[in-house]
């Protein structure tokens, strides 16, 4: 009995330390991103019709950015050297472009996820806290996890994880 006690608290760890990693790289890569998140972008600009799709940015690199994302040039690539202001415009729009790919797919797997992930952490760090018999330890043992579970869950219903993808 108390080998399963001790799985069930080496578990709660292990979720309670996935769950944290996962929601404190999407909230590094959200502030990377230029705080995407929750997706406030509407379909016509009419919250009614819901958000719109969230895509990947192709300016990740100089040469897309000089074909797509650049302001001064539509469709043409230009050989010249940039300027200074030029290359630092760059250099930030394919940071930020970056970001928002890699956040996406945070999201998109990792983040869907935390919505099984974070009830279950909140399950099992309650069963911990009110086993019985009921102790000092087990109480300061089981809080850990369960607020961890409860500002995950938090931050996942705050960001809209789900429906910022606009599915």
């Amino acid at each position: 009995m108390k080998i399963i006690r001790n799985k069930l608290k080496f578990f709660t760890y292990l979720l309670a330390l996935f769950v944290l990693l996962v929601a404190g790289e999407i909230e590094h890569l959200n502030i990377q991103a230029g705080g995407l998140l929750p997706n406030q972008e509407y379909r016509n600009n009419d919250p009614e019709q819901g958000v719109v799709e969230w895509r990947d940015s192709p300016c990740t690199n100089e040469r897309s950015w000089r074909m797509i994302c650049s302001p001064f040039h539509y469709g043409i690539p230009e050989d010249r050297p940039l300027t200074p202001a030029e290359e630092l415009q760059m250099h930030q729009d394919i940071k930020k472009a970056q970001a928002n790919n890699n956040l996406k797919g945070v999201v998109s797997s990792f983040g869907l996820l935390q919505y099984l992930l974070v009830p279950l952490l909140l399950v099992l760090s309650i069963k911990m806290i009110l086993r019985k018999p009921y102790s000092v330890k087990r109480y300061v043992i089981g809080i850990f996890p369960l607020l961890i579970g409860i500002g995950a869950g938090i931050l996942m219903f705050s960001r809209a994880y789900c429906t910022s993808l606009g599915w």
